[in-house]
Protein backbone atom coordinates (compact mmCIF):
# COMPACT_ATOMS: atom_id res chain seq x y z
CA UNK A 1 0.00 0.00 0.00
CA UNK A 2 1.21 3.44 -1.20
CA UNK A 3 2.35 5.30 2.25
CA UNK A 4 -0.16 8.65 2.63
CA UNK A 5 0.15 10.16 5.80
CA UNK A 6 -3.02 11.12 7.32
CA UNK A 7 -5.05 9.32 4.40
CA UNK A 8 -5.85 6.05 5.57
CA UNK A 9 -7.63 5.57 8.96
CA UNK A 10 -8.05 2.05 8.47
CA UNK A 11 -4.69 0.88 7.26
CA UNK A 12 -1.40 1.31 8.96
CA UNK A 13 -1.03 3.17 12.39
CA UNK A 14 2.75 2.89 12.88
CA UNK A 15 5.20 3.15 9.83
CA UNK A 16 8.79 1.88 10.44
CA UNK A 17 10.84 3.37 7.12
CA UNK A 18 14.23 4.09 5.78
CA UNK A 19 16.53 4.39 2.62
CA UNK A 20 17.74 0.88 1.38
CA UNK A 21 21.45 2.28 2.72
CA UNK A 22 20.05 2.34 5.74
CA UNK A 23 18.98 -1.06 6.27
CA UNK A 24 22.02 -2.24 4.89
CA UNK A 25 23.87 -0.95 7.58
CA UNK A 26 21.73 -2.24 10.22
CA UNK A 27 22.22 -5.56 9.02
CA UNK A 28 26.16 -4.80 8.58
CA UNK A 29 26.18 -4.14 12.42
CA UNK A 30 25.01 -0.59 12.70
CA UNK A 31 23.14 0.02 16.17
CA UNK A 32 19.37 0.23 15.53
CA UNK A 33 19.65 3.49 18.13
CA UNK A 34 22.38 5.23 15.54
CA UNK A 35 20.28 4.68 12.44
CA UNK A 36 16.79 6.16 14.55
CA UNK A 37 18.40 9.21 16.06
CA UNK A 38 19.69 10.42 13.13
CA UNK A 39 17.02 10.30 11.22
CA UNK A 40 18.21 7.61 8.89
CA UNK A 41 15.48 5.27 9.96
CA UNK A 42 12.05 7.26 10.97
CA UNK A 43 8.63 6.32 12.41
CA UNK A 44 5.69 7.74 11.71
CA UNK A 45 2.19 7.28 11.85
CA UNK A 46 0.30 7.13 14.77
CA UNK A 47 3.27 8.26 17.36
CA UNK A 48 1.49 7.85 20.65
CA UNK A 49 1.13 4.05 19.57
CA UNK A 50 4.47 4.21 18.70
CA UNK A 51 5.68 5.07 21.90
CA UNK A 52 3.59 2.45 23.42
CA UNK A 53 4.88 -0.48 21.33
CA UNK A 54 8.55 1.07 21.34
CA UNK A 55 10.53 -2.12 22.74
CA UNK A 56 8.65 -4.36 20.23
CA UNK A 57 9.57 -1.89 17.14
CA UNK A 58 13.14 -1.66 18.60
CA UNK A 59 13.59 -5.54 19.02
CA UNK A 60 11.92 -5.90 15.25
CA UNK A 61 14.18 -3.59 13.74
CA UNK A 62 17.41 -5.34 15.63
CA UNK A 63 15.88 -8.43 14.14
CA UNK A 64 16.14 -7.80 10.69
CA UNK A 65 20.40 -7.55 11.74
CA UNK A 66 20.22 -11.17 11.61
CA UNK A 67 18.73 -11.49 8.37
CA UNK A 68 21.16 -12.90 5.67
CA UNK A 69 21.49 -11.01 3.20
CA UNK A 70 20.38 -12.40 -0.21
CA UNK A 71 23.15 -12.64 -2.94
Amino acid sequence: MEYRPMSNAFGYRVVIAGQEDAWRDLMGGTKSWALLTTGRITIDGDLLEANRIHEAICLLVESLADVPEEK
